[in-house]
């Protein structure tokens, strides 16, 4: 699902006019199609800046990090990415 929100920030510098943030959390190592193909094209169509991931890539209760890692390594190509660690990390 994808959700927009625009943000108003008084004072904040004209650069940042248009700039565009995706935020992922709680991916918990699903699957979203062959070499997740599916999230990575909804990432892609939101054409970020700036992508931020904010944390539980991973699930405490069954440890993969395999379709986590394959994101990230095609999201880089994107732009940035920025990760904290949740709970489950």
């Amino acid at each position: 699902k994808i959700t927009n929100l625009e943000v108003k920030i008084k004072g904040l510098p004209s650069n940042f006019d248009g700039y565009r943030i995706t935020h992922l959390s709680d991916l918990h190592d699903k699957e979203f199609g062959n070499n997740q193909e599916v999230l990575f094209k909804k990432v892609k169509s939101t054409k970020p800046n700036l992508i931020v991931i904010t944390g539980d890539l991973i699930d405490a209760h069954y440890y993969s990090d395999k379709n986590s890692i394959e994101l990230i390594k095609r999201i880089v190509k994107i732009a940035p990415v920025c990760f904290v660690t949740g709970n489950h990390e």
